[in-house]
């Protein structure tokens, strides 16, 4: 896209500011891993109260996504309020709470999934969080591009994303083959 093009595309674009927001949620991505790997001692507990081993993770999930959502929500009160935009809440269409009641719900599923499949993964479950995001990434970019939202974007913008998505696919290669 020429440059004119992407301003009225998304007129508020700042790749600077792009950046440091993909490096910040990369920093706290890794932190709510260390969250989920962190709650050893909350499984054993569950474990201990006789609680099947594929669900003892779940009082790590349910501990680390409400902290999370503070934060967030805490976050966003405050953007509210500073921007007097509480009244937005009043004109957004009934469907798009629906839509994000059910991205909320499965983003929760993932790591739902996630701390299930752990004890299957035996010395190897440090890596759930890292095949849980790969695999987000993946199926949000198949469906991104079945839907269109790669048209018009340049040849070497496609071979990155390629690239990309070939990387990803290899590391869970050499994870499957690792584990072996």
């Amino acid at each position: 896209m020429s440059e004119e093009d992407k301003r009225k595309a998304i007129p508020e674009a700042n790749f600077r500011k792009g950046v440091f927001f993909a490096l910040v949620a990369g920093v706290f991505s890794a932190g709510m891993n260390f969250g989920l790997q962190g709650g050893r001692a909350l499984e054993e507990a569950a474990q201990a109260a006789g609680t099947a081993p594929q669900w003892c993770g779940l009082p790590v999930v349910l501990l680390v996504l409400w902290g999370g959502f503070a934060v967030e929500a805490t976050w966003c009160l405050w953007r509210n309020a500073r921007n007097g935009t509480f009244g937005d809440y009043r004109r957004i269409v009934p469907l798009n709470y629906l839509c994000c009641a059910a991205i909320g719900g499965l983003w929760v599923v993932q790591f739902v999934c996630q701390k299930a499949g752990e004890p299957m993964m035996g010395d190897l479950r440090y890596v759930s969080f890292a095949v849980v995001m790969a695999s987000t990434i993946l199926g949000s970019t198949v469906a991104g591009l079945a839907l269109g939202e790669w048209r018009g974007t340049g040849v070497r913008t496609r071979a990155l994303l390629g690239l990309g998505m070939a990387v990803m696919l290899a590391g869970f290669v050499a994870m499957s083959l690792g584990s072996r």
